[in-house]
């Protein structure tokens, strides 16, 4: 079994983005909503400003009571957006249950949408003219590009549909450039098992704590791992590693895999969206296997044709 590591892929991502903060002389601007006490929502919040700060982008969190209206809540966002001073805004999830986040999106400006969360950033996804990407999701992308996955032609499995993650990373892995073959399943999936066991790539995405095992996963498959589930007992994956590591060909850990790269994706959204704010572009190519520029085949213990 072949462990992806997300490290090398993230800090491939980081210096490019150290190296373009320091060309252009600009200091990117992001305003972090932070809304209600959601432990892991702060602690996220904590570990995104620690690496901004590391990388040259000013990364302020915004706190905000439980007890906030939707209606400061959409005044907020809306101010956000048009304060010519702030490059990237990002929502921290979840927000208290009584307020509606699409509602607040739809206040948002798609310019300084770094999480790609507003239905017009999304929607250039299907159309194949991003301006972002959602970080889960492009993290998918940068690690099997790192490690050399050839995925045209292949069978990719994708186990959630979630916005953030399941369909839009189902429509990147349509564009031409990537020409995989994409199954969705979900939670009325009949026999899922069969379908997960038929994939050259699996991407767990369900929130369910080593739900994948052995009945789920068939030898020699490539498995993202992109769950992220708090138990009493510790960190885990969607899928039980113990399990299936004499199986699977290749497989990214939880902690220490799709985490890293998520998290230098969405500085390096907020560089972008910095530099595009005043006529300037980061070099970026989706050309297939050599994606974003930053993150080339490098460390590739994987390297193969499905």
């Amino acid at each position: 079994m072949n462990i992806l590591k997300g490290r090398p892929v993230a800090d491939l991502i980081d210096r490019r983005i150290i190296d373009v903060v320091e060309r252009s002389g600009l200091t990117p601007r992001v305003k972090s909503v932070l809304i209600g006490l959601d432990k892991g929502a702060k602690a996220y919040a904590g570990v995104k400003g620690r690496k901004a700060a590391k990388l040259g982008i000013e990364y302020e969190i915004l706190e905000m009571p439980e007890k906030t209206s939707q209606g400061e809540f959409e005044a907020l966002i809306s101010e956000l957006s048009g304060n010519d001073k702030v490059d990237g805004v990002i929502i921290e999830r979840p927000v208290p249950d009584h307020l509606d986040i699409e509602r607040a999106l739809a206040h948002l400006n798609p310019q300084k949408d770094i999480d790609c969360a507003t239905p017009h950033n999304l929607g250039r996804i299907l159309l194949g003219d991003a301006r972002f990407y959602p970080a889960t999701a492009d993290s998918v992308l940068r690690i099997l590009d790192h490690y050399g996955v050839h995925l045209p032609g292949s069978h990719v499995v994708i186990a959630g549909r979630s916005l953030s993650v399941g369909k839009p990373l189902a429509n990147m892995l349509l564009e031409r450039s990537r020409s995989a073959t994409v199954t969705v399943c979900h939670s009325h999936t009949k026999d899922m098992a069969m379908i997960t066991r038929s994939a050259d790539v699996l991407v767990a995405a369900i929130g369910r704590a080593k739900f994948f095992g052995t009945e789920y996963i068939s030898k020699d498959t490539i498995v993202i791992d992109v769950g992220t589930n708090y138990t009493d007992d510790g960190l885990f994956g969607d899928v039980d590693i113990d399990a299936v590591e004499d199986i699977v060909y290749a497989i990214t850990p939880v902690p220490g895999g799709v985490g890293p790269v998520t998290t230098s994706i969405i500085m390096e959204n907020s560089a972008k969206a910095a530099l595009k704010r005043r006529g300037l572009d980061i070099d970026h190519g989706r050309n297939g296997g050599n994606h974003e520029n930053g993150c080339r085949a490098q460390d590739q213990e994987v390297r193969r044709k499905i």
